[in-house]
């Protein structure tokens, strides 16, 4: 068995098409959001949440800005504030999430501010296995030399070949 962790202190989606629409719904189900980045038919199991109570959702988007028609939304604020162009809600939410992952604070010192984890196992039905994403930040430029966000995909298991990821 894989395990996949999602570690992430994400922050806004903004200048989106104004033609184009953002849709967020609420999901703060680990095991709902783990199927959802896997897909149908991939076994999860130990799906974890580690967020803000509003951090999470799912999304759909009618545009071509994004790059993401659909898909999984983790955030360090409001999921639905995301949708808002710059929603105040959003942009300045304390979630006092400070989990400390080790994995995200060796990319990041300070990676432990208002965290967002989603952690699960699942078991591959191929050899392959893509995962788009997008990472947006509301730190960014402001705060650039202060801190910035961080994101991390963290995939560890047996290697096929031989050996662990």
């Amino acid at each position: 068995m894989q395990k996949f962790a999602v570690l992430l202190l994400f922050c806004t989606l903004s200048n989106l098409n104004s033609f184009s629409q953002l849709i967020v719904t609420n999901n703060h189900i680990a095991q709902s959001l783990a199927q959802s980045i896997t897909g149908n038919g991939v076994s999860i199991s130990n799906a974890t949440l580690n967020c803000g109570a509003s951090g999470t959702g799912n999304f759909t988007y009618t545009g071509s800005d994004l790059g993401l028609p659909y898909g999984v939304l983790l955030t360090t604020g409001i999921a639905s504030q995301v949708a808002v162009p710059f929603g105040n809600l959003f942009l300045n939410v304390v979630t006092g999430n400070n989990f400390v992952d080790p994995d995200l604070v060796g990319i990041s010192s300070q990676a432990f501010y208002d965290a967002c984890i989603l952690q699960f196992d699942f078991v591959p039905v191929c050899d392959t296995m893509i995962v788009s994403y997008v990472f947006g930040s509301d730190e960014y430029p402001k705060n650039i030399n202060t801190y910035n966000d961080a994101f991390g995909i963290f995939l560890s298991g047996k290697n096929p070949s031989g050996g662990s990821y």
